[in-house]
């Protein structure tokens, strides 16, 4: 099951370095709480790519733990993203250190 699922999110990040040569790709979400699909992830995405695009996050698994990364939110990202965006559309542009608490505060309200 896990590595079915390294395969798609692998291929996923493959396409992304392709099309949009991201600076990070952040992973987050109930799936991802499995720490140990990282390293799967990492290592097929390199191997999907097969050297193509010369950069060493993107030939080396080693080197793409810089590249693929877990949220630093863990499993609250969506809630964090849905209350930034809250946040910008109320003119609040986007959060600074400070509010960050507040969202935090409220992120942990929320979880419970």
């Amino acid at each position: 099951v896990w590595d079915c699922a390294a395969h798609y999110l692998a291929a996923m990040c493959a396409n992304l370095v392709l099309t949009v040569s991201p600076q990070r790709i952040v992973l987050s979400g109930g799936v991802m709480l499995r720490a140990s699909l990282f390293p799967k992830i990492r290592q097929r995405m390199v191997t999907y790519l097969n050297g193509y695009i010369p950069v060493a996050a993107a030939t080396d698994a080693a080197a793409a733990a810089t590249l693929i990364v877990p949220s630093r939110w863990g499993n609250n990202a969506g809630i964090v993203g849905a209350l930034t965006l809250a946040s910008d559309a109320l003119g609040g542009g986007s959060p600074t250190p400070a509010p960050r608490k507040a969202v935090l505060a409220a992120v942990a309200c929320a979880a419970g």
